[in-house]
């Protein structure tokens, strides 16, 4: 504080959940406001933004989420959590160079977190782009958390987008081992559809048949699980 006039190195706030910690640090920024205003405006925008981030993203409300991260990052462009969470957001809202972006963003502030490489190798999976390079990225995410059933679905999926249908099965089983039950219900749809994926193309139809309906149990409106286990049944059909 010099002058009337704040010079903080680093304002960063985190989020956990719901449950937010500030944090100062290194952070090259000056602001011209007095003691009050900085604190009312500054701080305030940015706990009741990732309060109200965090809720939307659990109930997939992505416009509203984008809305709160992006004045999160206006405001704190250094917050690793809230590019990433912003990421997932676009990506609700089918803004996919929005999300690389924010994934590119979080990878460049935090080089060994394994959280960006992920996150940006499996927006390339999902879309079929740059598979070498996304399961280079994806290898290196799970080597950095190997316990993580998430890093290892994105792992698996890309397995599956390149033909390696035996690696998928392994890594996509190891992701549900480690996800267990804790996760939110349409994350583990996901991986179970992306294991029941793996099983149609080696031809093992009933298990197949068995993790989209999981699938479809956890998360009803996952669509393209619906329209795989279509494809299945006609499948068996002509096949009978």
């Amino acid at each position: 504080y010099d002058g009337g006039t704040w010079f903080p190195k680093q304002v960063s706030v985190w989020d956990n959940g719901l449950e937010i910690t500030q944090k100062f640090s290194d952070l090259k920024f000056n602001v011209s406001l007095s003691d009050e205003l900085f604190y009312v405006e500054e701080f305030e925008i940015l706990r009741t933004s990732l309060a109200k981030g965090a809720a939307f993203l659990a109930s997939r409300n992505w416009e509203a989420a984008v809305k709160e991260y992006e004045k999160i990052v206006a405001i704190d462009p250094y917050n690793i959590a809230a590019h990433s969470n912003l990421g997932y957001a676009y990506v609700g809202i089918g803004d996919e160079a929005g999300a690389i972006a924010e994934f590119e963003q979080g990878i460049m502030l935090a080089p060994d977190d394994p959280l960006g490489y992920n996150n940006l190798a499996y927006i390339y999976i999902d879309n079929g782009i740059y598979l070498d390079k996304a399961l280079e990225m994806a290898k290196k995410a799970v080597e950095l958390s190997p316990a993580n059933g998430a890093f290892r679905d994105t792992l698996g999926w890309g397995y599956y987008q390149l033909g390696e249908y035996q690696e998928a099965v392994e890594e996509l089983t190891a992701a549900l081992e480690l996800m267990g039950d804790t996760e939110q219900p349409w994350d583990r749809a996901l991986v179970h559809y992306h294991l029941g994926m793996a099983y149609a193309a080696q031809n093992h139809w009933a298990s197949a048949e068995e993790q989209l309906k999981k699938a479809l149990d956890l998360d009803p409106s996952l669509d393209a699980a619906k329209e795989e286990l279509k494809r299945l049944e006609r499948q068996r059909s002509v096949d009978a």
